[in-house]
Parts: C-alpha cells; sequence; structure tokens
C-alpha cells in the first residue's frame, strides 16, 4: 500500500503514512453475497425434481372393494353354469318334496308329501296338513325365476327362495326329529340358490 501524498510503502491495512503522516484512504469493503433461501440451490447446481406423487399411481382400494370386485369376477366367470346350476337347485328343491326328510327317532322316515298327506304308521293312519305343501314354495319360486326372470328380480326371487327353504325346514325340527337324506338335499339345494343369487346380485350391480 502507497500513501498517495509522497508515494511512501507502508504496510496493508495502515491508516496513516509512516513517512509525511498523511492519512491513508482504506478500500472499500466487498457486499456480502445475499444469502440463498433453505433448500435453494448453490448458485451453478443444477436443480433437482420436485418430489410429487408418483406418476399413474392409483390409489389403494379398499378391502371391501376389492372382495366385491373379486366376487363379481368371479360371477362374471361362472356366468354360464350359473343359470343351470340355478334350475337344478329348484328341480332338487322340488323333488325333496317326495324324500325321506326327517328321521323320526331315527326309526321312521318321513317326507314332506306323508307330511302333508297322511301315512300309515304301524297299522294306523297319521292324518296330514295340508299346510305342508310350503315345502314346495322354494323349488317352485326358484324354477320360476330361472324361466321367467332375466334380471335382478330373478337374482332376488332365487336368494329369497333359498332362505325360505332353510327356514321352513328348521322350524319343524324338534326333539327326535332329525335330517335324512332328502332333508340334506334340502339343505344343499337351499345354500346354492343364496348363493347363485348372491353372485349375481353382484356381478350384476352396475
Amino acid at each position: 500500500m502507497f500513501c498517495p501524498k509522497c508515494g511512501a510503502k507502508n504496510e496493508d491495512g495502515a491508516k496513516f503514512c509512516g513517512a509525511c503522516g498523511a492519512p491513508i484512504p482504506q478500500p472499500a469493503s466487498a457486499p456480502a453475497p445475499d444469502a440463498q433461501p433453505a433448500g435453494a440451490p448453490a448458485p451453478g447446481q443444477v436443480p433437482g425434481p420436485v418430489p410429487g406423487p408418483v406418476p399413474g399411481s392409483a390409489p389403494t382400494p379398499s378391502p371391501i372393494a376389492s372382495g366385491a370386485s373379486q366376487l363379481g369376477s368371479l360371477a362374471g366367470n361362472l356366468g354360464g353354469i350359473l343359470p343351470l346350476a340355478r334350475i337344478i337347485a329348484g328341480a332338487v328343491l322340488v323333488i325333496a318334496f317326495f324324500l325321506p326328510f326327517y328321521s323320526i327317532y331315527g326309526i321312521f322316515d318321513m317326507s314332506p308329501m306323508q307330511m302333508t298327506f297322511g301315512v300309515d304308521f304301524y297299522g294306523s293312519h297319521i292324518d296330514g296338513e295340508i299346510r305342508n305343501l310350503y315345502y314346495l314354495i322354494p323349488g317352485i319360486g326358484t324354477l320360476i325365476a330361472a324361466f321367467v326372470y332375466k334380471n335382478k328380480q330373478g337374482d332376488i326371487a332365487t336368494l329369497a327362495a333359498g332362505v325360505l327353504g332353510l327356514i321352513f325346514l328348521f322350524i319343524t325340527l324338534e326333539d327326535g326329529v332329525s335330517l335324512a337324506f332328502g332333508g340334506w338335499l334340502y339343505v344343499l339345494a337351499s345354500i346354492v340358490c343364496i348363493a347363485i343369487g348372491a353372485l349375481q346380485l353382484i356381478a350384476n350391480r352396475k
């Protein structure tokens, strides 16, 4: 650093000349660089991508919606089998009316037809009750749903027929009475009707 008055050399940062005592002007300090905001890229640095949702990602479906979708797909795959299964289930419900249905104390089997029109038992005649014809309602209802209705009403009728079949079956069970072969067929056909009606309703819910 040189004195502007006498030209003598002085140390850097000296405020007065050591030779003539004249004041030495100080160089202006460089301004501090502007502060960078937090997270901003440094000068010359290429900013990276901003985090965000992954393109093409979809919300995760709920378990209920997923289960309904799977049942709908199952019903769609069985679309050609369910109508035939409905007819078979309805026919089984009707045929079971004539088969051994209840076992009385394990020594005598009785069909709903015998319960309706009467039966001879060890030389004695037991009168029937015409109201027992209600055992035919689920089977006839299922067959009507199969051949007459081709839409949601048929599916509801099939499901309702299966539920009614189970109700009719178990309201007459009492002590000493158990299911025989026809009774178990009736149970199976009723459950099949419930499953067919439910699957068809799910498949056609749109």
